[in-house]
């Protein structure tokens, strides 16, 4: 999916949530050197950063989603390594 919006074929749409989550799972499965793949990766692709929902509107999302979207609710460390 990256490659073809790499070409400009489809634009991608993603949430900050979904980043930090993203970082997360390569980190602890995937190690460091992978992580700076990722990064890589996300440089040369074009996305759409989606805004996360608030209030109420967040409250239903995390109904669907679960609780762990309130941790990943704030701004991720996604433009390179993370110093967090």
């Amino acid at each position: 999916m990256l490659a073809v919006c790499q070409h400009g074929l489809l634009r991608m749409a993603v949430s900050r949530p979904v980043l930090v989550e993203a970082r997360r799972n390569v980190t602890e499965k995937m190690g460091l050197e992978k992580l700076r793949s990722l990064h890589e990766l996300l440089a040369v692709t074009p996305l759409e950063i989606a805004s996360v929902p608030s209030g109420a509107a967040f409250d239903s999302c995390v109904q669907i989603v679960g609780e762990r979207m309130r941790m990943y609710s704030q701004p991720p460390c996604i433009a390179g390594p993370c110093s967090c």
